[in-house]
């Protein structure tokens, strides 16, 4: 359950719109914008020089995700799954299929923590800090392999809960660029808060990243094309109880809210549920093991641009002639 805001200018059509307000000025270029609540967040879809013939195929489709893929909406597929224990929705069987492979390949983070996550409650603005007994006992149903997943039926072990916050937004994301392929659609931004579909491949995107340590602030602009953006940290998410912050992101070996390094993580790649799934496993894994896998990284085609806790800012090289930092330049590290 992420919430972290992207400023994005659409550089073509002096286009800004803020993720989650979504306020927009004037631009010359004709569009569609359609405000809507999904996935536990304000989003917007921009369509430029279109007709919205397409918005009810998106409305409906976003709203059906939704419906499926939220665990705290007590109808949902997937609360459905976690109180049944198992399901043959076909929506939830492949994001669980694809979130499970990204497990295996990358590590860290794990859609098993439902447990934990509903536990702690941080994102409603939980009331206590669980005890560590109550952790301990979360903790044993953590895991993938307490998930069977067999001839289109998922089969839940034990007491495992399945949360999808780490993957939801940006496998919707992947849903609405296969909507959009076909369409006469040439140029698009759909903005789900923490995860954004930047869709068009004759337009430059410039991508403003918000400073985690001031809401006001940017660390830099981002320029790409047709592609995915996700960002995760913990610092709009939280609770306070004397005097310690807990954040929300949790670290699925300890139980406990990630002591991550890194104060926010943006990822860039091609494929959306990859770009959320990476931005919430880099934050945990933190700075030195983003630095021993990154060439790997690179490699799959993954940009990234991560802010340390300490002000540092980490940007992949490949990335490096298209980012336009905010910072003082003794601040930013190539990788």
């Amino acid at each position: 359950m992420k919430l972290k805001r992207l400023i994005l200018t659409l550089s073509a059509a002096a286009l800004v719109i803020l993720a989650v307000v979504a306020l927009s000025v004037f631009t010359k270029d004709r569009k569609t914008v359609y405000n809507f609540f999904a996935f536990d967040t304000a989003g917007t879809v921009t369509l430029y020089d279109e007709p919205d013939n397409l918005l009810p195929d998106f409305q409906d489709m976003i709203s059906s995700l939704d419906k499926k893929l939220n665990g705290f909406i007590k109808d949902s597929a997937l609360a459905f799954l976690n109180s049944r224990r198992r399901s043959e929705d076909k929506t939830l069987f492949e994001i669980i299929e694809k979130s499970i492979e990204l497990n295996q390949k990358y590590g860290y983070t794990d859609i098993t923590v439902g447990g934990l996550v509903y536990l702690w409650n941080i994102s409603d603005g939980g009331d206590s800090v669980p005890d560590d007994s109550q952790i301990r006992a979360e903790l044993s149903s953590v895991g993938t392999q307490n998930v069977t997943l067999d001839n289109g039926e998922i089969l839940l072990s034990g007491s495992t809960e399945i949360e999808l916050g780490a993957v939801a937004k940006g496998y919707a994301l992947d849903m609405v660029k296969e909507l959009f392929a076909p369409s006469e659609i040439q140029s698009a931004v759909v903005d789900l808060g923490s995860s954004v579909l930047l869709y068009g491949e004759d337009k430059t995107f410039t991508v403003d990243i918000q400073s985690p340590f001031d809401s006001d602030e940017t660390i830099g602009k981002l320029s790409v094309s047709d592609t995915f953006i996700s960002t995760s940290g913990g610092y709009e998410r939280f609770i306070t109880f004397d005097g310690k912050k807990y954040a929300h992101i949790l670290d699925p070996e300890t139980g406990y809210p990630a002591k991550s390094d890194f104060a926010s993580v943006t990822v860039v790649c091609k494929s959306g549920i990859l770009s959320d799934f990476l931005s919430t496993a880099i934050y945990i894994m933190g700075k030195d093991e983003l630095l021993k896998r990154i060439d790997s990284l690179r490699k799959d085609g993954i940009a990234v641009v991560a802010v340390c806790e300490s002000g540092e800012i980490l940007v992949s090289r490949e990335t490096k002639d298209n980012f336009l930092s905010a910072a003082n330049s003794n601040k930013i590290t190539i990788i």
